[in-house]
């Protein structure tokens, strides 16, 4: 009886692998099939859409060839209509204008020549006494230490100098000297330094 039993029970568990592997087995075939019928639609829905574009372009392109076929007939119509010109006659050169005869300039006035100032002339000065050291001016009678000093100012500073005025060059001194004009003709210092230089 116990020996039954379990034979039963092996055979109830072949039965159910059986019939698990049975169920597997069509549940297998039937979702491949769904998936197979799913990849198909997608590809063909792409397929669809894919020439549904490819005919637009296709529109496109033969609008464009025929709007370039348009033009290239009426290219050549215009072109014909188009008149042509007519060159122009070439100018003829004008003649050359004579140059006027240069006129010839007018002569310049010769300017007379200036003529010399007259009136005092600055006499040849010293900057300082010959040596460092001056002559006495005082020994000459009209002149004193004040007098000496605002000569020497002027670069007079020798007896040869005073003794070799001219009459301008005196006048140029009385004028710089200033308040003894006339006194260098009047106390008559040229011949004085003269005098003093031969230690007269």
């Amino acid at each position: 009886m116990g020996k039954e039993w379990g034979f039963l029970i092996s055979e109830m568990w072949l039965l159910l692998a059986c019939a698990g592997f049975i169920g597997i087995f069509a549940g297998w075939i039937i979702w491949g099939g769904r998936q197979k019928s799913l990849i198909n639609a997608q590809v063909d829905a792409e397929l669809a859409k894919n020439r549904a574009e490819m005919e637009t372009f296709r529109k496109k392109i033969a609008a464009k060839e025929a709007e370039v076929a348009k033009l290239k007939a009426a290219a050549p119509a215009k072109a014909k209509a188009a008149p042509q010109r007519k060159k122009a006659a070439p100018k003829a050169k004008a003649a050359p204008r004579r140059k006027a005869a240069a006129k010839p300039a007018p002569k310049a006035k010769a300017k007379p020549a200036p003529k010399k100032a007259r009136g005092p002339a600055k006499p040849i000065v010293l900057k300082k006494a010959r040596r460092g050291k001056a002559d006495d001016l005082t020994q000459i009678k009209g002149v004193g230490p004040k007098l000496e000093a605002a000569i020497n100012d002027l670069g007079i500073y020798h007896y040869d100098q005073m003794a070799k005025l001219s009459i301008k060059e005196a006048a140029w001194v009385d004028e710089n000297l200033g308040g003894i004009k006339g006194r260098i003709a009047r106390d008559k210092w040229v011949s004085q330094a003269k005098g003093l230089m031969n230690g007269a």
